[in-house]
C-alpha cells in the first residue's frame, strides 16, 4: 500500500492470540534497518490475533520510499510491504508540470492525437489542455 510521506497509517500482522509481538522495519532501498521509538504492537481486541503496528513510531521519510516489515513473536513471523512518499496529487502536478511546457500550437495537434489515440472526447482533451495552463490550480480541481 502506498501511504503519503506525512500521513500516518496502521501495519497490521497477524499471528497466534495472546502473543507479545514486536515489529522490525527495513527501508528496501539501502536494506536497513529503520529506527522506531516503540517496536511493540498491539492485539486487536475486536480480531483475536491480529496484531497493529502505527508507523508514528518511525521516522517519516523525505523521499519515495519502499519497506517491509516483519511482525514477530520470537517463533513465528508475518511480513507485510508498504510504500511511503508520494501520492496521486504528486505525480499529477510533476505530469501537469511537463503538460505545462507544451507550447499552445502543439496543443491543437496534441489534443487531436488524444482524441483519436485514447478515446477521449474533445471536451475530455480540452480540460487536460486547460490542465497544463493552469497546473497549479486545475490539479486541486482533478482531485477533488
Amino acid at each position: 500500500m502506498r501511504y503519503a510521506i506525512d500521513e500516518v497509517t496502521t501495519l497490521v500482522g497477524t499471528l497466534p492470540a495472546g502473543s507479545s509481538v514486536t515489529v522490525k522495519i527495513v527501508e528496501l532501498g539501502s536494506d536497513s534497518e529503520v529506527t522506531l521509538t516503540d517496536n511493540t504492537c498491539t492485539e486487536s481486541t475486536v480480531i483475536s490475533g491480529m496484531y497493529i503496528f502505527d508507523t508514528s513510531k518511525m521516522e517519516a521519510p523525505t523521499v519515495y520510499t519502499n519497506y517491509v516489515y516483519e511482525m514477530t513473536n520470537g517463533v513465528e513471523k508475518f511480513y507485510g510491504k508498504f510504500v511511503m512518499g508520494g501520492s496521486i496529487e504528486s505525480d499529477l502536478k510533476d505530469v501537469l508540470s511537463i503538460l505545462s511546457q507544451i507550447p499552445a500550437d502543439v496543443w491543437a495537434h496534441t489534443v487531436r492525437d488524444l482524441t483519436v489515440q485514447t478515446g477521449l472526447t474533445d471536451e475530455q482533451a480540452t480540460k487536460l489542455m486547460n490542465a497544463a495552463s493552469r497546473s497549479d490550480v486545475y490539479a486541486a480541481s482533478l482531485i477533488a
